[in-house]
């Protein structure tokens, strides 16, 4: 009989223990929560939109590294977003924002010894499975320095611009041939003294080496 009490009472106890606890979960959409054992909650470390954008940015900061051949071979300097982001699930509340601007610290001390100047190589056919594969950006504010700079921020090595708006990112070129350079006769949107490409012809430069 006391064996059977005593039995009770430990269970009792182990209960309003695990109660009285903090309990880590989920809510509805996947955010992690902590229960207080006062009934109140609250979210902790950091949301999964954060996460997805500190993973992103920070495979884009790997391909930087390797298309300016910075060398930076760390543990945080890697193209696996999946690892990216569930480190930074599983990291303290805003650290994932001080990785990301040491990252961008670091990119800018290896552009400042680095800097490759920007090598015309020339005017190139384009078709529309496009010639220059990677990013794409169109801007009525358009000159060869603002699309030099998109390519170099995104970690490609090529730039293309092309019919006064276009910027065409990627690290190779020329699979439809030279074209003249006459055809790259296009004024910048945004200076028109320069030449940004034509009707399907791009005005090509290296960026990085």
């Amino acid at each position: 009989m006391f064996k059977k009490i005593n039995i009770l009472i430990v269970l009792i106890f182990l209960a309003m223990t695990a109660f009285a606890a903090d309990m880590n979960g989920t809510d509805e959409n996947g955010n992690a929560v902590i229960l207080k054992s006062d009934g109140t909650w609250s979210y902790v470390g950091n949301q999964p939109q954060e996460c997805r954008e500190y993973a992103s940015k920070a495979v884009q900061q790997q391909k930087t590294n390797q298309a300016w051949q910075c060398g930076y071979t760390d543990v945080l300097w890697h193209d696996g977003y999946d690892r990216h982001y569930n480190w930074c699930i599983g990291a303290a509340k805003g650290i994932q924002v001080r990785q990301m601007n040491g990252r961008d610290s670091a990119l800018k001390n290896c552009a400042a010894e680095t800097r490759v100047i920007p090598e015309y190589l020339g005017c190139f056919v384009d078709n529309d499975d496009r010639d220059i594969q990677g990013s794409f950006v169109r801007t009525k504010t358009m000159t060869t320095e603002a699309c030099v700079s998109e390519c170099r921020t995104t970690g490609y090595k090529i730039a293309a611009t092309q019919y006064g708006e276009q910027c065409f990112c990627g690290n190779s070129y020329g699979k439809y041939g030279r074209a003249s350079d006459a055809d790259c006769s296009v004024r910048c949107a945004g200076n028109d003294s320069q030449r940004c490409g034509g009707g399907w012809r791009n005005s090509v430069y290296r960026v990085a080496p």
